[in-house]
C-alpha cells in the first residue's frame, strides 16, 4: 500500500474530524430510534432502520479510528439481527445503546488512539 501524500494526511484529516463532529448526533439518532422500540412501535421496519443506523456507524468508526465503538456498534447491530430473527427481544436494546455512548466517551478521552489523526 502506497504512503499518504502530506495533502492526502490533511484532507483525511479534515473529513475525520467532520465525522468526529457527526457522531453525538449520530448516537442520539440510535438512542431515539431504541426508545421508540421501547414504546412499542416494534416493527420490522423500525428494527431495519436502527440496525442500519448500527451498520453504518461499524464501518465509519472503523475507518476513522475509532475501533471501541465500531465494536460497540457492532454489538448493536448483531442483536438487532437477533432481534429480527425472532431470537430475542429488543428489551437488551438499552445496554448496547448505553454501550455505544460508553465507547464515545472512552474515545473522546483518548482510549481509542489518537483522536487528531
Amino acid at each position: 500500500m502506497a504512503k499518504l501524500t502530506a495533502s492526502q494526511r490533511e484532507g483525511f484529516a479534515a473529513l475525520r474530524r467532520v465525522y468526529l463532529a457527526q457522531v453525538p448526533g449520530r448516537i442520539a439518532e440510535i438512542r431515539r430510534e431504541a426508545a421508540a422500540l421501547r414504546r412499542g412501535s416494534a416493527a420490522r421496519e423500525a428494527l431495519l432502520e436502527l440496525r442500519q443506523l448500527a451498520h453504518r456507524l461499524v464501518g465509519s468508526s472503523a475507518l476513522f479510528g475509532l475501533p471501541l465503538l465500531s465494536a460497540a456498534a457492532r454489538d448493536l447491530e448483531q442483536e438487532l439481527d437477533r432481534v429480527l430473527a425472532g431470537a430475542a427481544s429488543p428489551g437488551g436494546l438499552d445496554a448496547l445503546t448505553a454501550g455505544l455512548e460508553a465507547a464515545w466517551s472512552a474515545s473522546e478521552a483518548g482510549a481509542d488512539g489518537d483522536r487528531g489523526a
